[in-house]
């Protein structure tokens, strides 16, 4: 059994056990949400698509794949290649750019990750306002809010790491785990590093799950073994062909990586892409985790909570194996960072809607302003707004409930 924050207790909740229908008033509300931010994002910064460095590689190892012309690997594109077949196929056969291929892919995974990341908070709280609050705070990030529509292949990468987390709380709390199942969602994992290194996130947390959860000795080492070769069946088989064919794998690229930089990714620069991740919606996710520890203490084993902060932990830590530190890699530990927003923005109650659409302006506008006008100084000066507007809330939440507290829900009745 695991336990939950609601808008104003703890509950307990059975994990796994429940999933959910969305809502026809939340389907609506998701796709409408979602249409308008996409909009909002194509026109804020469409400046920015136009001049993205990672574009042309991507184009060109698409292109490579099908021996089309301007076809070439840089940064070992080709190590990830899941993602440059369709875009580099339709091009073979129809002469479409595979730009438009790219953004179409980054479309579908768009719309899919706005029902995943509602599902999978709902599984973890549920809670259908929680879910819908996580949706909104998850898409007004600034990695989603600049990348997710660019033709580059990021938002593939965050619905595979997404979806793996989903498939584990869905199916993994059971007394009896499937097999076929521990083994579909593996190679969906594996599958998901075929497209991004971010998608990395899936396949920890489901290892960490199996691993911190009361099942017997025996059933643990079997589902991690299980879980362990088939990730790394089509990851392995991948990175075969690739070497073969053209060259290159992931493990060239790392191994190339580290010899020119070292661990120097250890540094100040690097970890202040960290704010960049969620930006302003730290201060919720510093409620949310107070409120969490404050409720209950979080259980030596079977603690989705507890597992959810350990993957983000590890994920972070493993920060000298990517590329390049930069915000839309980071971005790999929000669906973690995500549910510990939803619960802090409940704690506002009838303002919590408002305090994450606020907070998500304050991100889009900040992350405008830098990348238009190169502003600076501007992420404190959001950050402390936000903390004002919180603050402001939360006293007028206070208040409303101390005159609730002072006025009689039953006033004396005149006199006969």
């Amino acid at each position: 059994m695991e336990n939950y924050t609601s808008s104003t207790n703890l509950e307990t909740m059975p994990m796994g056990e429940t999933d959910t229908l969305i809502s026809k008033n939340h389907k609506i509300a998701i796709i409408a949400s979602l249409s308008i931010l996409a909009i909002i994002y194509w026109i804020l910064f469409d400046f920015l698509r136009q001049i993205e460095f990672d574009t042309s590689s991507f184009i060109g190892a698409s292109r490579l794949m099908f021996h089309l012309e301007g076809g070439y690997n840089f940064q070992s594109r080709l190590s990830k290649p899941l993602v440059l077949i369709l875009p580099g196929l339709v091009e073979y056969l129809s002469g479409i750019h595979p730009k438009h291929i790219f953004l179409a892919q980054n479309l579908v995974c768009y719309y899919a990750l706005g029902f995943i990341v509602y599902k999978t908070i709902y599984l973890i709280t549920q809670n259908t306002r929680q879910a819908l609050l996580a949706v909104l705070a998850y898409f007004m990030c600034q990695p989603f809010a600049v990348y997710s529509l660019f033709y580059l292949v990021d938002t593939v990468g965050w619905f595979f790491g997404f979806y793996t987390i989903y498939l584990t709380l869905k199916y993994f709390p059971q007394p009896i785990i499937d097999a076929k199942k521990v083994t579909v969602i593996s190679c969906i994992a594996g599958i998901g590093m075929l497209t991004k290194e971010s998608a990395i996130v899936g396949i920890l947390f489901m290892i960490l799950y199996l691993l911190f959860n009361f099942y017997p000795l025996k059933t643990k080492i079997k589902y991690l073994f299980l879980a362990s070769l088939f990730f790394l069946i089509p990851f392995l088989v991948s990175n075969m062909l690739t070497q073969k064919y053209y060259g290159v794998s992931v493990f060239q690229r790392v191994i190339e990586q580290q010899t020119s930089q070292g661990l120097v990714f250890y540094n100040k620069g690097n970890f202040q892409q960290l704010f960049r991740i969620v930006d302003v919606y730290w201060v919720l996710f510093a409620v949310g985790l107070w409120q969490v520890f404050k409720s209950f203490r979080l259980k030596n084993s079977g603690n989705t909570l507890g597992i959810l902060l350990l993957t983000a932990l590890i994920a972070l830590l493993l920060m000298p194996l990517y590329p390049f530190i930069v915000d839309r890699i980071l971005f790999m530990v929000a669906p973690i960072l995500i549910v510990f927003i939803a619960i802090g923005s409940s704690l506002f109650e009838k303002f919590a809607y408002p305090a994450i659409i606020i907070g998500g302006i304050i991100n889009i506008s900040m992350t405008y302003l830098i990348y238009r006008y190169n502003t600076s100084g501007i992420l404190l000066k959001g950050l402390v707004l936000y903390l004002l507007i919180l603050t402001a809330f939360f006293i007028v939440k206070k208040f409303r409930e101390k005159k609730l507290i002072i006025t009689p829900s039953n006033p004396p009745m005149a006199g006969r």
